[in-house]
């Protein structure tokens, strides 16, 4: 069930199981999609949450144009991870124009969704240093995670922290698969408004609904990448984010309880 009626896409890591029995700490690291449209008792439960940092994983345009919603008075540390050229596979006005294009249909719309979630690692490596830094830090308070819908860069960030934690492929899948229950397209939603001019066409609710859902897949596509490039997440997060085997048992002793 949802915490936030105005973003259904936000949620706890905390609770995820690694094979050993020890569990992610809840009240940690939330995921989400934007925060808008929120609720009085959404911006209630935001108040009291403890959140204190974000990292949002828009880019700097996204973000000025589309801030988030927050309680009034609320002070929060901003992480932006800004990527390098290719993100812009990700945001909404790349979509608009490709669901004007006649030629693009669910076949070629899954074929990008693939093309993108195997560009991700590369985007995020030099990024995720810091986000780590800031988990390994044991005076660190609550952080959120999140993007436009919180389901692809959101989901490729969550999954790598989670499997770098110790939490298995399939614990890692059906949290990511969750945003496919969460963030349910339908022709009058805000997104579908937001992505489709004039009268929509069958073809393009067909492809944007391939677009705006999560397939294992898609986060394979990832992760074989990782594997392809760097033999394993281990020597990705060594090598190709920086970070060192220290700073990964810190953030291990943060968000794991014993």
């Amino acid at each position: 069930m949802a915490i936030l009626q105005g973003a259904p896409n936000f949620r706890d890591l905390g609770g995820c199981l690694t094979p050993s029995g020890q569990a992610i700490r809840r009240g940690r690291v939330f995921r989400s999609q934007r925060l808008a449209g929120l609720s009085q008792g959404d911006r209630l439960w935001l108040d009291q949450s403890g959140i204190v940092t974000v990292c949002d994983l828009r880019t700097p345009t996204d973000l000025a144009r589309r801030p988030n919603e927050w309680p009034d008075g609320r002070l929060l540390r901003t992480i932006v991870l800004e990527t390098d050229r290719g993100a812009e596979a990700a945001t909404p006005q790349y979509w608009r124009n490709r669901l004007d294009d006649p030629a693009f249909g669910p076949a070629q719309a899954r074929d990008e969704m693939l093309a993108l979630y195997r560009l991700l690692p590369r985007l995020f490596a030099r990024h995720m240093a810091e986000l780590f830094a800031y988990l390994a830090d044991e005076g660190s308070g609550p952080l959120l995670i999140h993007c436009e819908a919180g389901k692809d860069r959101t989901g490729f960030v969550c999954a790598v922290l989670l499997l770098s934690l110790g939490v298995s492929k399939e614990v890692v899948l059906a949290d990511y698969l969750q945003s496919a229950e969460r963030y349910v397209l339908t022709p009058d939603s805000h997104i579908a408004q937001q992505l489709l001019s004039g009268d929509t066409p069958e073809r393009a609710m067909a492809a944007l609904k391939e677009v705006m859902t999560v397939y294992p897949a898609y986060l394979d596509a990832a992760l074989a990448e990782i594997d392809a490039a760097h033999g394993s997440l281990d020597a990705y997060l060594r090598h190709a984010a920086g970070i060192s085997r220290d700073r990964l048992m810190r953030v291990h002793r943060h968000l794991v309880a014993d």
